[in-house]
Formats: structure tokens, C-alpha cells, sequence
């Protein structure tokens, strides 16, 4: 499925207010996991990369992608432009929208949209 979008979920262990929600459990599969596979039912599996830092604590979001076989890009958590950079380097014909990995509320377009 090719849309001429790609989306760019970036996801982390860091957080502040609740460290590790990526990989914590909801309905039986980490959080991330859901958002991976709304972005691929909406917009195609090849049309959806996985950006992280290159942080240790990182590793097991690096790890889950991996496992899944899902894009990944990986840079410094302290400058948010590595992402743009790398993929503009990498997708220089297509739109790009970025997601967070807890934006839970993704659902499916009914099929008649």
C-alpha cells in the first residue's frame, strides 16, 4: 500500500510522569505496540518508522521494533531535529506526519470512508 505519507512514531522509556509506558501492557501488548499497528492498518506497514534515541534505556524500544520487524531510526535524545534530518534523508518524496507513542486513541477509518 503506498500513500505518499509516512508516519514517524517516536517513542522513548523516559518519561517523566510515568517512565516506561511504551512497553507497559494494555490489552494484552505493550502500548507502542497498538499504535504500531493502527499507523500500518491505516497507512501500510512500509509506510511507518519507529524513531528512538540512541540511549541505553532506549534499547528495549529499539529491541520491540526489531522483533517486529518494523522501520527504526535511532538518534540523540537531545536534538529532536536528528529525526527530520534522517528522514529527510532517507523519504525525500513523500509527507510525513509524526506520532506519539501514546497516542492510544488512533482507530480504524470505517471501510466506506
Amino acid at each position: 500500500m503506498f500513500t505518499g505519507l509516512v508516519a514517524v512514531i517516536q517513542a522513548r522509556m523516559g518519561s517523566q510522569r510515568f517512565p516506561g509506558k511504551v512497553l507497559k501492557v494494555f490489552r494484552g501488548q505493550p502500548v507502542l505496540s497498538h499504535v504500531l499497528v493502527a499507523a500500518a492498518d491505516s497507512l501500510g506497514r512500509d509506510n511507518v518508522i519507529l524513531a528512538t534515541s540512541q540511549e541505553r534505556q532506549d534499547d528495549p524500544v529499539a529491541e520491540l521494533a526489531r522483533r517486529g520487524e518494523w522501520r527504526l531510526f535511532r538518534g540523540s535524545q537531545d536534538n529532536v531535529w536528528w529525526l527530520l534530518a534522517a528522514y529527510r534523508d532517507w523519504e525525500t518524496d513523500r509527507k510525513s506526519t509524526r506520532l506519539n507513542s501514546s497516542h492510544l486513541k488512533l482507530s480504524r477509518m470505517p471501510s466506506s470512508a
